[in-house]
Order: structure tokens, then C-alpha cells, then sequence
């Protein structure tokens, strides 16, 4: 392949080495590969004004400024120029007088700002300037460039903010990865003797209206600081989001301190193209979601913060690509979905006539929405508690793979989620979130008679402060047959277990914080499966678990780890497994990123362990090494 790539390229191109036999007298495309980085870097140059393609990214040494510098001035009729991961820390304004130059790579480099010089290269097409970390700002004048099509920063983790000059570049094709614009104030906002033509500049110095003539506009945009003033109706509508055809993820988030409550009319001049595929909308205060949502049909994930006022989400359902739902702090939202026209079509008179019921979701997170009741509301009945709404909405498909629902204590009922398989984390809302699923009843279909028995595939349970939560149900629990992580913490309501033993598949049971739950079920020395026992902070349980003195250590002997308040039972001594226990315990309460790939890191909260428990393995680990010689690692009566 070499042979014939140098047979095709002649004598025009080379590659430079460090064993300084190199003719370079006919090449105009040159690489270099200098592995020796005790080496000075020095090529001589004999025909500078005819090189057309530099790639010196295979250096393995630094190259510095004044180096860097000689080194550009010798080529000036450059169309290709590879400088990446040399350890600049200042680009030379000298790179201003490649003025034929088409391709400028300067990634992984040290730099902070770009010279002003390098808006002179009109000529360039293509920037790339991803992993420059240390980057502050682009050059005010990029204007200039006009025939730029491609920019590169991603991973420039410090460039907080694009040039009001980028709206010239019309054809700018890609910016990679995207478009961050930070509003300057409200324009709605003005203070009172601030005259119109004030107003007037400041919208025109930067926000949304700066993206019109960007047609091409790709990736992702977000903006932040965004008013709720009825001046910025205007400047959203100018923006043109709508013609913006190869957006693929847009983020608005407004100023969460600046409200005049005329704000429904903000989002509906920030419709993006039906092509979006992600859509996330933080602080923003108006009552109701803009009717464009449902119309994004290639849309994927959809997440709402903060969102205060909002007291419904517009139909979803029919989204055909939709995999994550997120709402996070939705203060007001009291249901789901009111649309009662999207529901009769998602019932149907017939299968032909249904409506597929989010056909693609994979993960679902409702966290802190205190005032939320249900899925639907029914308008025909004033008594919302008396009616089994869950009973008229249809079963999530079996693509979901995660539910999260944290801190909503007023949710009673949903749509059911028969074929989850994991993880299923219920924290601060009622039991009869899950109650409901594991009692409905599933024909496999309307050929056979044989019946599907709901979360019969689910492998990870968590309940967390479910204090309606007493004993665990006989019907339902029975379904759980493959079951092999059950976490319990926090149920103060919580007082048996009973039917625990048709967890057949049940490899750990962690049970935290019970305080009332004072003995375990005989039946649980039939789970053969079990691994290991976990029980913390409950002082009942506790003390009927220890190691030949409890009531109940007969039946849970057989099991190979039993540790109560970090004490491995089976050991006789502290577990040196203690502070990871610690530590995983933390973790098992977070919903990491990894788990719901599109969630932001904000939401996840450290669970502290209790004083007394913390107090209670520093006390022991003391009392362990008290009884220690730590230089032979012997107790006192085997020395």
C-alpha cells in the first residue's frame, strides 16, 4: 500500500524523519516524523514558496514560539498546515500571512487566545481547534473569514461564549460542538428613565436574533440568561430557529430571577425544526408548554428543570423516536397529560385505530414534583382519589429499561410498567406506584390463554421512604421470580416481610433505617440464591440478626455475607470491606449519568450515613487495634 501510494504521489510529497537524509527539493506535501525527542527540530526549507500541505502533528517534541514562527514564515503559500499537540502556548501572528491556507489544525495545544493576524486568511475553510482547554475567546474579527464552513471547539471547556460576529457566517456548516450564547440581561427588564434607543443596542449586541442568516447551523445551541419581557417576543421570532434544518440538540435556559408573568408567548418564537432530536428547557416560567413540542417528531430526549408555573405536559406519546423523559423541580405540575382527545386515540376503538404509547421510551425520571397526582386527570369526576385511573391508561412498552421516581408524594397512579427490567428506584412517593403494576393482569396475546405475569423480567428494586409501605404484598410479589437485588430503606411504616421467600432468584437484600421492622420470615432460609444480607441502622432486626445470639440467626446462617451495622457476622469481626460498604451504600442512592446517558450530574445528592452508625465502626475499628500489636499483626495471646 505504501509502495503504491508513493508511486501515485511521485516525488511531490514526503515524509521527513530524524535521520536528516531528507530531500525535500521537489515535494510540495510534506509529514513529519520525529520520534526522537532529544532531537532539535530544524528543516531546511529550500523551496518554501511551492510546499502546500505541513502535517508536523507527529513530533514528538515541543515546538517553541520562536521556532514556531520561523517555521510559518517559511511557507507561505501553505493550503494545508497541521500544528496539533505541540505544546504551544502562543500561536505567532506570523500565521496571518498564509493567505493561501485552506486547513488549520491547532488541537491539543496550550493556547488562550487566537492573534487577531489570523483573520487575514481568507482563504481558510476549515478550523479545528478541539482539546485547547485553555481557550478563552475567539478573534472579534472571525467576520472576516468568510469562507469558513467548519469549526472544531469541542472540548475548549473555557470558551464560554461565540462572537456576535459569527451571524455572517451564513454558510458556516458545522460548529462543533455547538453554539453557547450567554444573554447580557433581560431586555424586558430595562429599569425605568433608560431610554428606548438603549434598549434598541442592547438588543442588537448579542441573543437569539444573531443566529437569523445562520441557515446551516448544526449540532447543538444553547443560550442562557434568556428574559421573560415582552420585548424578546421579537428577537426569539428572529432568531429563525425553525429554517435551522440541521440542528440536532437545543438547550434554552432562562433568567430564573427576572419574571413579569407574560411569558407563554416566549417559547413559540423558539420553534426549532421538526429534525431536533434533543430538547431541554431550564427555568423557564410560563404556565404551559408550546404547542410546536408535539410536532418535533424526530425528537429523542426531552427534559424539563425547574419549570415552576408548568401545570401539564402536552401529549407526547405519539413521538415515535422518544427514549428519555426527565422533569426535574416541576413545582406545580399537578398531572401528566389532560389531553383527552390523545387519550381516546391511544385507547382506540380498535388496534387498527390506536395510537402507539411511547413506542420508544427507554428511560423515564420524575424527581421533586410535589404536587403531582397521576398521569391523567379525569374531567368528568371532581373525586380524583376514588377513581382507578390506572385501570383506563395503557401498560408502557417493554423497551423502557429504567424508571426513576423520586420525591413525589402525591403520585398514586400511572401507567403501568409490566416489562421493566431494571433498575425500578421509588423514593418518597406511594406504594401504590408499584401496587398497581403487580396486580394488573396480561394476556401474552389474543391467539393464546396464557397470561404474562408483570415484572416477571425485573432485576433491581429499590424503595426508598415509602411510608405507606407496611408488610410486602403475597399477591404480586410472587411475579418477581427473577428478582436478584432488593433495596429497602427508609420505610419507617415498614413492620414485616412476609412472602419474602418467592424471591427465588434473590441475590442481595439490603435493608436500611427500618426502624419498626423488628424480625425476618422463616421462609427466608429457603432463598438458596441469597449471597448476602445487609442490615443497617435498625436496632429490632439488628439485635435478632447477630451471630448465634440472635432469635433469628438460625435462619440466615446458611447465607455467606451477613452484616449488620457494618459487622461481617459470619467473620466475628469488623469486615475490612467496612468504609467501602460506606461508600457503596452512598453510590447506590445517586442515579448516575452513565444510567440515564442524557441526565446532567446537578441532580444527584449524597445520601450521609447516620452519626450514630459512623460513631458506632470508628468506636470498633479503635477497640480492634486496641487488642493488636500492629508490628506483628497478633492479638496479645498469640504472641
Amino acid at each position: 500500500m505504501h509502495d503504491l501510494a508513493t508511486l501515485v504521489s511521485g516525488s511531490e510529497s514526503a515524509i521527513l524523519n530524524s535521520s536528516g537524509e531528507n530531500d525535500i527539493e521537489k515535494v510540495r506535501h510534506v509529514s513529519f516524523d520525529l520520534v526522537d525527542s532529544s532531537m532539535q527540530f530544524s528543516i531546511p526549507m529550500p523551496n518554501g514558496r511551492k510546499m502546500h500541505t505541513v502535517l508536523v502533528s507527529r513530533v514528538r517534541v515541543y515546538l517553541n514560539n520562536l521556532t514556531c514562527d520561523t517555521f510559518i514564515s517559511n511557507f507561505r503559500y501553505l493550503r494545508t498546515l497541521d500544528l496539533s499537540d505541540l505544546g504551544l502556548f502562543v500561536v505567532p501572528h506570523s500565521i496571518g500571512k498564509l493567505k493561501h491556507l485552506r486547513y488549520l489544525d491547532l488541537s491539543r495545544n496550550r493556547i488562550k487566545i487566537l492573534p487577531n493576524s489570523i483573520t487575514k486568511m481568507l482563504n481558510l475553510q476549515t478550523l479545528i481547534l478541539q482539546h485547547c482547554y485553555l481557550l478563552i475567546e475567539l478573534p472579534e474579527g472571525i467576520k472576516k473569514l468568510v469562507n469558513l464552513r467548519f469549526l472544531d471547539i469541542r472540548y475548549c471547556t473555557k470558551l464560554t461564549s461565540m462572537p456576535l460576529e459569527i451571524r455572517h457566517h451564513t454558510y458556516l456548516e458545522t460548529i462543533l460542538p455547538g453554539v453557547f450564547m450567554r444573554m447580557e440581561g433581560s431586555r424586558g427588564q430595562v429599569k425605568k428613565g433608560h431610554c428606548d434607543s438603549y434598549k434598541k443596542k442592547r438588543a442588537e449586541s448579542n441573543g437569539p436574533s444573531q443566529l437569523k442568516d445562520l441557515r446551516n447551523l448544526g449540532g447543538f445551541l444553547r443560550i442562557e440568561n434568556l428574559g421573560h419581557g415582552k420585548d424578546e417576543v421579537r428577537e426569539y421570532k428572529d432568531a429563525n430557529l425553525k429554517e435551522k434544518h440541521h440542528l440536532q440538540q437545543l438547550k434554552l435556559q432562562w433568567d430564573a430571577y427576572q419574571w413579569d408573568g407574560e411569558t407563554d408567548e416566549m417559547l413559540e418564537g423558539l420553534q426549532p425544526h421538526p429534525n431536533l432530536k434533543a430538547l431541554e428547557l431550564w427555568y423557564y416560567m410560563g404556565g404551559r408548554i408550546p404547542s410546536w413540542v408535539p410536532s418535533l417528531t424526530n425528537l429523542v430526549n426531552f427534559q424539563l428543570f425547574h419549570n415552576e408555573r408548568l401545570q401539564h405536559i402536552p401529549p407526547l406519546n405519539q413521538l415515535p423516536f422518544l427514549k428519555l423523559v426527565y422533569l426535574e423541580y416541576m413545582e406545580a405540575l399537578e398531572y401528566i397529560w389532560i389531553d383527552e382527545e390523545s387519550f381516546s386515540n391511544v385507547l382506540g376503538a380498535s388496534s387498527s385505530s390506536k395510537t402507539p404509547f411511547f413506542p420508544s421510551l427507554s428511560f423515564l425520571c420524575l424527581y421533586k414534583c410535589p404536587k403531582l397526582k397521576g398521569w391523567r386527570r379525569n374531567s368528568n369526576d371532581d373525586d380524583d382519589d376514588n377513581e382507578p385511573h390506572h385501570l383506563l391508561l395503557p401498560s408502557f412498552p417493554p423497551c423502557l429499561f429504567k424508571l426513576h421516581i423520586q420525591e413525589c408524594p402525591n403520585l398514586t397512579y400511572m401507567p403501568p410498567f409490566p416489562y421493566l427490567k431494571r433498575p425500578l428506584r421509588l423514593r418518597g412517593c406511594s406504594w401504590k406506584v408499584l401496587e398497581q403494576t403487580m396486580k394488573m393482569k396480561m394476556k401474552m396475546g389474543a391467539a393464546t390463554t396464557s397470561t404474562y405475569f408483570p415484572l416477571s423480567q425485573l432485576l433491581e428494586l429499590e424503595l426508598v421512604e415509602i411510608n405507606d409501605l407496611e408488610s410486602l404484598p403475597e399477591e404480586g410479589l410472587r411475579n418477581l421470580i427473577s428478582l436478584q437485588e432488593l433495596s429497602i430503606k427508609r420505610c419507617n411504616g415498614l413492620v414485616s416481610l412476609p412472602w419474602i421467600g418467592s424471591l427465588t432468584s434473590l441475590q442481595t437484600l439490603y435493608i436500611f433505617g427500618c426502624y419498626n421492622l423488628s424480625s425476618l420470615p422463616q421462609e427466608i432460609r429457603n432463598l438458596t440464591s441469597l449471597k448476602e444480607l445487609r442490615i443497617y441502622d435498625c436496632p429490632l432486626l439488628g439485635q435478632r440478626c447477630k451471630r448465634q445470639i440472635g432469635e433469628d440467626w438460625p435462619i440466615i446462617a446458611h447465607i455467606p455475607g451477613v452484616y449488620v451495622d457494618w459487622e461481617n457476622q459470619q467473620e466475628e469481626t469488623i469486615s475490612s470491606e467496612s468504609e467501602s460498604v460506606c461508600q457503596e451504600e452512598d453510590l447506590s442512592e445517586r442515579i448516575t449519568l452513565q444510567e440515564k446517558n442524557y441526565v446532567p450530574g446537578h441532580i444527584l445528592e449524597n445520601f450521609a450515613e447516620p452519626t450514630e452508625a459512623k460513631n458506632n465502626l470508628g468506636y470498633k475499628i479503635q477497640n480492634l487495634f486496641k487488642n493488636c500489636n500492629c508490628a506483628t499483626g497478633q492479638k496479645p495471646s498469640e504472641s
